[in-house]
């Protein structure tokens, strides 16, 4: 499935996907593969997604805005967005 975060001067994610937690208005939204078409109305928080063959999330901070979700991509759209690093290590 593809994923795509999009702010109005650039596209903050463009990866196959085989998850993603949306931060929606009425509590989070765990879309897979094959969902059904919907729209969300997202607030602002913490996006997660997973890459194909990965096994932990990636996350990216975003602003309201909405997603279009359909069989095989979730497009998101916001005024800003900004990942956020993946650490590890103690």
């Amino acid at each position: 499935m593809k994923l795509k975060v999009m702010t109005p001067l650039r596209t903050i994610v463009d990866e196959n996907i085989s998850s993603v937690i949306l931060p929606a208005k009425n509590g989070e939204m765990n879309v897979l593969a094959g969902h059904d078409l919907a729209v969300a109305v997202l607030k602002s928080g913490r996006l997660g997604y997973k890459k194909e063959e990965e096994t932990s999330y990636n996350h990216v901070q975003i602003g309201e805005g909405c997603a279009e979700i359909a069989h095989e991509h979730v497009m998101v759209f916001t005024l800003k967005a900004e990942k956020i690093e993946n650490h590890t290590g103690g």
